[in-house]
Order: C-alpha cells, then sequence, then structure tokens
C-alpha cells in the first residue's frame, strides 16, 4: 500500500524569513530599554531600534554596525580556518528570532547567506586544505614537507584566485 501525499520542502533560498516587529513602545516611561550591546540608555543622539522580531531587544545604530563589522571577520575568519559559521541572522539574545534593524538593506546580507553554490563549495574546501596543509607543515620537521606545502599553498592561491574571478 503506497501512498503518494508527499510535502514538498521548499530549497533553502526560496525561504525567506518574515520580518514581524515585536511592538515595542520605546516612549513608554514606566519600561527603560537600554542597548544590549553597550547598555545605555535611549538618549537624544543615539535613538534605539528594535533589532529582533521576537524578543524585546534594542540597539543604537552604531553599535549595531559595529557588532555586524565584528560578525563580519568572525565570519571570515571561521570560513578560513574551516569552521562551521554562526548564523548572524540569528538573534543572539534569543536565539530564534530574526536579528535585522529596519535600516538595514537586504545587499548587507549577501556575505552572511549560506548558499550551497559549487563555487562557494569549492572555495570552503580549498580554504580548509590550504588551513591543514599549513598545519601539518608546522608540526612536521622534514624540510621536503614545508617545500611541498609552499608549492601546494602557491598552487591553491593561484587556483583560488582564478576561480573567484570566473
Amino acid at each position: 500500500m503506497e501512498t503518494t501525499n508527499y510535502i514538498k520542502i521548499p530549497k533553502r533560498e526560496d525561504i525567506k524569513p518574515v520580518l514581524h516587529r515585536k511592538d515595542i513602545n520605546l516612549e513608554d516611561e514606566k519600561t527603560e530599554f537600554l542597548c544590549f550591546i553597550c547598555l545605555e540608555k535611549n538618549l537624544k543622539d543615539f535613538v534605539l531600534y528594535p533589532c529582533c522580531s521576537l524578543c524585546s531587544a534594542v540597539v543604537h545604530k552604531k553599535c549595531w554596525y559595529k557588532l555586524r563589522k565584528t560578525q563580519k571577520l568572525s565570519s571570515l575568519r571561521s570560513k578560513l580556518l574551516g569552521l562551521n559559521k554562526l548564523d548572524p541572522i540569528l538573534c543572539s539574545i534569543c536565539k530564534t528570532g530574526v536579528a535585522k534593524i529596519e535600516e538595514e538593506e537586504d545587499d548587507d546580507f549577501k556575505w552572511a547567506q549560506d548558499c550551497n553554490s559549487n563555487k562557494e563549495y569549492l572555495q570552503d574546501e580549498l580554504l580548509r586544505t590550504i588551513y591543514s596543509v599549513l598545519n601539518n607543515g608546522v608540526d612536521n620537521n622534514n624540510n621536503n614537507s614545508s617545500l611541498h606545502s609552499r608549492y601546494i599553498f602557491v598552487f591553491n592561491l593561484v587556483f583560488l584566485i582564478i576561480l573567484d574571478s570566473l
């Protein structure tokens, strides 16, 4: 007895998070909101913006962009070391909401998208190989091995540059 009622799961790039802001009244005098990054109040020159779709986290715009810059560097470091990248779109407080301020453009998230294209996969594998070869070359006392690892490194670097230019 076979059933043909299957649910088709959409591809990851087809799934777009819906950004619903939690209703936060920042002008409410009873509640005092603090920037979750610098822990300062809503000052005259630095307005607080809601940054999560589910929780009541708020940030200053300046603090938010500093955090994004740090996340970009961390993502690049993880990629170079062959580690798994953290999801920067996931709220770091509630771990479920979409972390984005309203003024942030979608073009800013190209570095954060988890697209599994062949080009990105090959680049990730190449960087992992380079890292492992360089790591193994440091521990090994054999001079021939370090000579070979330099050639492998240069070859992989040239290959990466050619692949990136395509």
